[in-house]
């Protein structure tokens, strides 16, 4: 009879082995950079199969930045007399290595010259080129100061264009003439002017107030309508829509970096059916309510109790409207509200709108302040 002979093994399965690190290297050593410039380091870590390959720099009180979203890239803003050094560490084991940068003294412009700009017509844009003498001089947005004239805000009625000062993109917003002006550090100057024509996309209104509708006439059929607007702005009420008929619908901007309401323009492109393009820009005008307990207008109301209540508008710069400027605003109650109009109204002239809270007891003492998609939600019920 034979016999079968079975072998089990108790040696358990280590599973994968961990591989230490045993040193790290960066590459060049060494490396001379001129102010506003970066570059990348290569780094390795050995052996080439180690477990853990991270690390971490270190450049206490050096005048560099790490540039977000590339690895081992180093930015110089501005010249250092003292050479700036980098040093690398390993997060497995602690080995380190230093990689240094010298930065060039930079070479001092000695003028500068503006390409020449084409006129335009309202919505169009364009970028001036520039050129710094001499040519070994640093050609960089952060050796020059962009500026132009009339110096307005889109929604000043004066403005003719706007630029974006960092990157000099101009946008013509009205009519007029306009001068840009360039600038380098040390003070050398150059200047060019030109015109600003209306536009082949006609509006019935260049502005209108958040919520509002600016209907639009293009010089031929309309395949599709663009829009867009600048991006220190996000959408905080309402909707910007445009139908092919040209209906433009405006909503209420938010400055992203001020957490406030803001005026914001809209630059409108239309593709028409025969390949052309027109442009237009439209202001949408921020506005916002706010309950006031008293005709002072100081303070909103923090609390509420029944009697009266005052409703004030607001545009961007916080200044109240009178009440000839806000007959667009339409204040609503929802069913079984306690807050109700309050008679006599206030003249024409005045900042504000009266409103009541009722005594006794209702389902809410909602409001609702609105103009087109643009609403804003009150709860005013009484403390108890």
């Amino acid at each position: 009879m034979a016999l079968a002979l079975l072998v089990v093994s108790c040696k358990k399965d280590k599973g994968p082995q961990t591989v230490a690190v045993t040193g790290v290297k960066v590459t060049p050593a060494a490396v001379s950079l001129t102010p506003h410039s970066e570059h990348t380091f290569t780094v390795e870590v050995y052996p080439v199969d180690a477990t853990n390959k991270a690390v971490t720099w270190d450049f206490e009180d050096s005048e560099v930045e790490m540039v977000e979203g590339k690895e081992n890239t180093f930015y110089v803003p501005y010249y250092q007399d003292e050479p700036i050094v980098l040093t690398v560490t390993t997060v497995d084991g602690g080995f380190t290595d230093e990689a240094v940068i010298s930065v060039a003294e930079p070479v001092i412009p000695t003028g500068i010259t503006l390409s020449d700009p084409v006129d335009m017509k309202v919505g169009e844009t364009q970028t001036l080129s520039y050129t710094i003498t001499p040519d070994n001089a640093c050609q960089c947005e952060e050796e020059i100061i962009w500026g132009y004239e009339p110096y307005r805000s889109a929604s000043d009625p004066d403005c003719v264009i706007i630029m974006d000062e960092n990157t000099g993109e101009i946008t013509a917003i009205n009519p007029g003439t306009a001068t840009v002006t360039i600038e380098t550090l040390n003070g050398y100057t150059a200047q060019k002017t030109f015109t600003v024509e209306a536009s082949d996309l006609v509006a019935d209104y260049t502005w209108a107030w958040a919520g509002g509708k600016v209907n639009l006439t293009a010089p031929s059929e309309v395949e599709s309508y663009e829009l867009t607007y600048p991006d220190y702005l996000q959408i905080e009420k309402g909707k910007l829509e445009c139908t092919l008929a040209g209906e433009l619908t405006l909503p209420l901007f938010l400055n992203k970096g001020m957490a406030e309401i803001s005026d914001g323009y809209v630059r409108v492109k239309a593709n028409l059916k025969n390949g052309q393009t027109a442009y237009n820009v439209i202001v949408s005008q921020a506005w916002k309510p706010a309950f006031f307990d008293n005709t002072s207008l100081a303070e909103p109301a923090t609390s509420y109790k029944p009697g009266k209540i005052y409703l004030a508008i607001f545009d961007a710069e916080y200044t109240p409207l009178q009440n000839t400027e806000t007959t667009w605003v339409e204040v609503e109650y929802p069913e079984g509200s306690g807050v109700g109009d309050f008679y006599p109204s206030p003249g024409a002239s005045y900042q504000y709108r009266t409103h009541q809270i009722k005594e006794g007891e209702f389902d809410n003492y909602g409001v609702i302040v609105k103009y087109g998609d643009v609403k804003f939600d009150f709860d005013l019920t009484p403390q108890k």
